[in-house]
């Protein structure tokens, strides 16, 4: 699945692909706000963004540019193929 395939889909479908097939990698925080990064298998990334107050899903932001990994590249191994 790539990028654009995801994004086509519909909110439900996205967060089973998610979950499915996403490979975790970490998770940050940021007030009371948990946000899970996800690589998924057509080389790209999703972040999940939890509400830890009312435990629900925020939204989900699906990308492939580096410099959206700032917040994380710190703390993990970026794979291979992004570099």
């Amino acid at each position: 699945m790539t990028i654009n395939d995801f994004n086509a889909l519909p909110y439900e479908r996205q967060l089973v692909a998610v979950f499915d097939t996403g490979q975790p990698l970490m998770v940050r925080w940021e007030e009371e706000f948990a946000f899970k990064l996800y690589e998924l298998p057509g080389r790209f990334f999703v972040e999940v963004e939890f509400d830890t107050a009312s435990s629900n899903i925020v939204q989900l932001r699906s990308f492939t540019s580096s410099s959206r990994l700032e917040d994380y590249e710190a703390c993990i191994q970026l794979p291979d193929w992004l570099a």
